[in-house]
């Protein structure tokens, strides 16, 4: 749940680590395009620049989710793509996302 919920220091995150926050940013960024950081949603950023540009839109990914209500949920077993924990993970991406165009309503 930390890498979702992001740094309580500087109120950002990583969403190149959590696709919740990395689909988050990308459906506010769609709903309001002066959001939009060009590096986001890129794979390897290693300038410091990009980092700085994309923090505006982190924080407001990590005070979005932070105001949702969430239920935790122990899952046994280790982390891998087939487990009960990805598909419960993915499931609820799901819940969130509009498939067609990736916004939060």
């Amino acid at each position: 749940m930390r890498q979702h919920f992001g740094s309580k220091q500087s109120g950002g995150g990583n969403h190149r680590g959590s696709i919740f926050r990395l689909r988050v940013g990308a459906a506010l960024a769609a709903r309001d395009p002066s959001l939009a950081v060009s590096t986001w949603g890129q794979k390897r950023v290693e300038a410091k620049e990009a980092r700085i540009a994309e923090l505006a839109l982190e924080q407001m990914v990590s005070d979005y989710i932070r105001r949702m209500p969430f239920l935790l949920l122990p899952v046994e077993g280790a982390s891998s793509k087939d487990n009960d924990r990805s598909r419960i993970e993915r499931g609820a991406i799901a819940l969130l996302t509009d498939v067609s165009g990736g916004v939060i309503d």
